[in-house]
């Protein structure tokens, strides 16, 4: 067996992608390439023992041809699920609306997910892995999407041929915008892309209950076969339990009502709440809910606790379901004994041993503070099949704790992708997501930080929505008793400015963001503190030194690497320009990485917990540590994970959340092998540049020209000002920046454009006289202008001694929409 692409194994002529399912590390899928020979059972066979080498525990496929299924099923597959193929030949196509669709951009991707999550159930959904792997699962393959207006994508297609035979891999339209005929166009352009490559057919996959997609297609229908879930028996104790399903290549159009229905959901857990810690002598309670389970006496729950963990790698390990150590203890109970809350969730404890007292039974005894993974289970009943798991994790903290507690810093930010269109309009379409972690910040007292965008503050303060004013409202409340960071306008790569010669650009950027900041949200704004996702450098360091601030969070890839085994939980000093040093602390990757967007929101906060009571492990009792964690700006807020975090800190035992201001005077700074605070060096300047530094640069210049003959409150002015400051936004790609700045030469252009003298003829009759001008001003507001007028026959007298006599320069004040000027001349004498 050879491997050339990591993720295609051959052996002989026969070959196959293996990838991890979705990101599991226990599931792999496994797909026949479309140009090579069906897979026999020999090398599915070879290709399970080495996915079972690698640790994985269960396989997927994409649907499969009848010819493919044989060999699947002679390894020990069984059909999981019967699908439709759908095929359509491609002589007679189907008329499509010109102009309807466009070529997908690498920065669609996040949006177009969004429009599969909302598509497809839960089990077809694609993650970022999926999408991708529909994306290469063909040789050639054409990525296309509809939008609903300039920016929102309301539908998209993956279309691909290969050995001439035409597949729409994926299609899906957003539930709001079905029914509009945007899958009809977008199956319509994949339709002639494929024949315009050689297909003589194209096929699509579709489930046997969904009649929208049969009645409402041109396609016959074939029998197309799926096949999963072989168990191997407990006897035997083989390792593997395989599972083989159709994953791919599947029509999203609505189904029927009641469709749903008819499709048996399988039983799963989810965790709804759980105690965040326990002590000795206490009880951890876990709330469940439970789904597809018809006879409750027929399963049971279990509760497996593993030995504690000594390091925050094997906590890692635990979050992709892998066991780590020596299982400690096992509690099985009947669904059906369980208590019920009043929502319908199941309610299980586990009692903990107080060491200081006699033993009691059914308590379990723990001889170390620290996190323990447990894993909950819904098995069948009598130890049978695992229908369901998750593992949580129990922090099992000291009555009496020595020592401080581990400072957290949490920062989170308000922030909103850049609402400014390069048109001038304004538009956000987070407001309900602003409103949620506004809201959650205001119903709680914990000492976060906040991190508004200025930008996403502006458009709430002018958004007429109810609910931008209601998130404005609950902000402002919620910052009143919180520190509250300056930012720049919008997130940017300061080094890049800086470095491509847009210092000033840089400085406004911050500037700005300070009075935008401080103006709406009418608190005190701390400008001596900054924090960012961004990189920073020398230069950028220096210029926000100069700037005022003396005191930075930022990503270890700004940093030159430090050595250590532990997590740096210190702050430090950077060494910029000049010699001058400012205090920084580093923001910890490991805890952003529980923001997720998809997935179940408790858990991961209390998977959030759990690592910084592993954080808190790592050198309990000894000198005052912390760490800080920076909720990432691409994730949505989730008033389950931010309730739950936030009651988990409430008086947390071992974690004590303060401000960044409390951080760098509580922990001492991290030093050297000589005793004196050590100094960390920044990365050097950028090289390339992603931002259009040329194209902002020559706009700048324009529009300090325009800025200089309106007044300071115009409000055009204001506007191009901040689209230009948004153009260098990082939530842009490179293409859309460069369209904010075409926008705003655009608009100068339209604005000084309505700034005209009328063209005519003026007849002399005298040797001297005066010339009238007329100037109209169609702008609709106030413009100053320089006027000089020049002749080669006449003279202007009066002009001064600073011009020839030929020329007159006049400072004109147009308010009017016509304003007209006189100018005394005279001819010059001839000769």
């Amino acid at each position: 067996m050879r491997t050339r692409d990591p993720a295609v194994v051959e052996f002989g002529a026969e070959r196959a992608r293996v990838v991890p399912w979705r990101g599991s590390a226990r599931t792999a899928y496994l797909a026949p390439v479309p140009d090579a020979p069906p897979p026999s059972r020999g090398f599915i066979e070879r290709c399970m023992e080495r996915l079972a080498a690698q640790g994985y525990r269960g396989v997927v496929t994409p649907a499969l041809a009848p010819v493919e299924q044989r060999s699947f099923l002679l390894a020990g597959f069984e059909p999981h699920e019967r699908l439709h193929l759908l095929a359509h030949d491609l002589l007679e196509l189907p008329p499509v609306r010109r102009r309807a669709t466009r070529r997908a951009h690498r920065g669609d991707k996040r949006a177009v997910l969004a429009v599969d999550d909302a598509a497809f159930s839960s089990f077809w959904r694609l993650d970022k892995a999926g999408l991708q792997e529909a994306l290469q699962a063909v040789p050639l393959t054409r990525f296309r999407v509809n939008l609903a207006d300039r920016e929102t994508i309301a539908a998209y297609a993956i279309a691909g041929t290969a050995a001439r035979q035409g597949y729409l891999q994926r299609l899906a339209v957003d539930p709001a915008h079905q029914r509009e005929g945007r899958g009809m166009t977008l199956v319509a352009d994949a339709l002639r892309w494929v024949r315009r490559h050689g297909a003589a057919r194209a096929v699509v996959n579709t489930q046997l209950g969904n009649e929208a997609a049969l009645s409402g297609s041109a396609s016959s229908p074939g029998a197309w076969r799926c096949s999963a879930v072989r168990s191997t028996s407990r006897a035997r104790r083989r390792p593997l339990r395989f599972l083989l399903v159709a994953a791919a290549a599947l029509l999203a159009v609505p189904a029927p009502a009641g469709a749903a229905a008819q499709q048996p959901s399988k039983p799963t857990i989810v965790l709804t709440s759980q105690s965040p810690w326990v002590q000795p002598g206490g009880v951890f309670r876990v709330g469940l809910h439970v789904d597809g389970v018809k006879d409750p006496s027929a399963v049971e729950l279990v509760l497996n606790t593993y030995a504690r963990l000594t390091s925050r790698s094997a906590f890692g390990q635990t979050l992709q379901d892998r066991p780590v150590g020596a299982l400690l203890d096992v509690t099985s109970t009947p669904l059906n004994d369980l208590n019920v809350d009043p929502s319908g969730n199941f309610t299980d404890t586990l009692s903990f041993q107080d060491p200081a007292l006699p033993r009691e039974p059914g308590r379990l005894l723990l001889t170390q503070d620290g996190v323990y993974p447990l894993r909950v289970e819904l098995r069948e009943k009598g130890g049978g099949a695992v229908l369901s798991r998750f593992t949580t994790h129990i922090p099992y903290l000291p009555a009496n704790r020595t020592g401080p507690k581990l400072d957290l810093s949490w920062i989170v930010p308000v922030h909103a992708p850049p609402t400014i269109r390069p048109d001038g309009t304004r538009k956000l379409t987070t407001t309900r997501d602003l409103q949620t972690l506004s809201q959650a910040l205001e119903a709680t007292s914990v000492p976060l930080v906040i991190a508004p965008t200025p930008e996403t503050v502006q458009a709430l303060s002018t958004s007429s929505d109810s609910a931008a004013a209601a998130a404005l409202t609950s902000l402002r409340r919620a910052a009143a008793r919180r520190q509250v960071v300056t930012a720049s306008y919008v997130p940017t790569n300061l080094p890049q400015l800086i470095a491509g010669g847009l210092a000033s650009e840089a400085d406004q950027e911050v500037q700005r963001g300070n009075e935008r900041l401080t103006q709406l949200l009418k608190v005190p704004v701390d400008n001596t503190t900054w924090v960012s996702e961004e990189p920073l450098d020398d230069a950028s360091m220096s210029r926000l030194r100069d700037l005022g601030v003396t005191q930075v969070a930022l990503s270890e890839t700004s940093l030159t690497p430090l050595q250590s085994r532990l997590t740096l939980a210190r702050p430090y000093l950077v060494d910029a320009r000049q010699g001058r040093r400012q205090q920084a602390v580093s923001v910890d990757d490991g805890l952003a990485a529980h923001f997720r967007n998809d997935g179940n929101q408790v858990l991961q906060a209390h998977q959030f917990l759990a690592d910084l009571a592993v954080l808190y492990f790592d050198q309990p009792g000894g000198q005052q540590r912390g760490v800080v964690a920076f909720t990432p700006r691409g994730w949505r807020p989730d008033r389950a994970f931010l309730d739950t975090a936030m009651a988990g800190l409430t008086d947390n035992p071992v974690v004590e959340p303060v401000t960044l201001a409390s951080f760098f005077n509580n922990v001492d700074k991290l030093r050297g092998t000589n005793g004196a605070p050590l100094v960390r060096r920044l990365v050097g300047a950028p090289r390339n540049f992603s931002l259009p530094i040329a194209a902002t640069r020559s706009t700048r210049q324009r529009l300090s020209t325009f800025q200089s003959i309106v007044d300071d409150d115009n409000p055009a002015r204001t506007l191009l000002d901040e689209q230009l400051l948004t153009a260098s936004s990082d939530d842009l790609r490179s293409s859309r920046q460069r369209a904010y700045v075409s926008g705003v030469e655009h608009s100068l252009d339209r604005e000084l454009s309505r700034i005209q003298t009328p063209g005519g003829s003026i007849r002399l009759t005298a040797r001297g006289g005066q010339i009238p001008v007329t100037f109209r001003n169609g702008t609709g507001y106030p413009v100053h202008v320089v006027v000089t007028v020049r002749s080669d026959k006449l003279e202007f007298p009066g002009g001064g001694g600073s011009h020839p006599p030929n020329e007159i320069t006049r400072k004109l004040d147009l308010v009017r929409r016509n304003e007209t000027a006189r100018f005394a001349v005279q001819t010059r004498a001839s000769g």
